[in-house]
């Protein structure tokens, strides 16, 4: 009787573990960003500001589409204001990072933790898409100054 249990006990083990590493994106999410932004992207106080249900909203603005890949590719440096207040820091790129898993990462946080506050009809993104940025590239400061253009239109609506 144990026999028979042990291997289906460890079968179920293993179907488990696969089915909580099924998206690639989160697997990449927990090695290179929870370290920081923490488990879910809930941030760190003083520390990393909070991703989930913050990122999304800027993907209503034709310019937001730009911003997750570039933040991914380059990084973000300098003061911003999120939930948890006002971070003044820096945020490394992740260059090493495909462009297809550039775009899984990406389409983790926006899909699974900001589904609340995409625009409707969001389509997630394609490793093409990513690698066409590359023709645009952009610093970490860069890129702070484009979340404040993204936000400042944002509340202009």
């Amino acid at each position: 009787m144990a026999a028979r249990f042990f291997p289906a006990a460890l079968g179920a083990l293993g179907l488990l573990a696969g089915v909580a590493q099924a998206d690639p994106g989160q697997a990449l999410f927990d090695k290179h960003c929870a370290i920081c932004h923490q488990p879910g992207g809930v941030g760190a106080p003083g520390y990393a500001p909070p991703l989930a249900d913050t990122v999304g909203q800027r993907l209503a603005l034709e310019e937001g589409r730009d911003y997750v890949p570039r933040i991914l590719r380059a990084g973000i440096s300098g003061p911003i204001d999120t939930t948890l207040g006002r971070f003044n820091g820096a945020m490394p790129g992740f260059a090493q990072l495909s462009d297809a898993e550039a775009a899984q990462l990406a389409n983790y946080v926006l899909g699974a933790l900001n589904a609340s506050v995409l625009p409707a009809g969001f389509v997630p993104y394609t490793a093409e898409e990513v690698a066409a940025l590359k023709a645009k590239p952009a610093s970490a400061p860069e890129n702070r100054k484009l979340r404040e253009r993204l936000d400042a239109a944002l509340k202009a609506r």
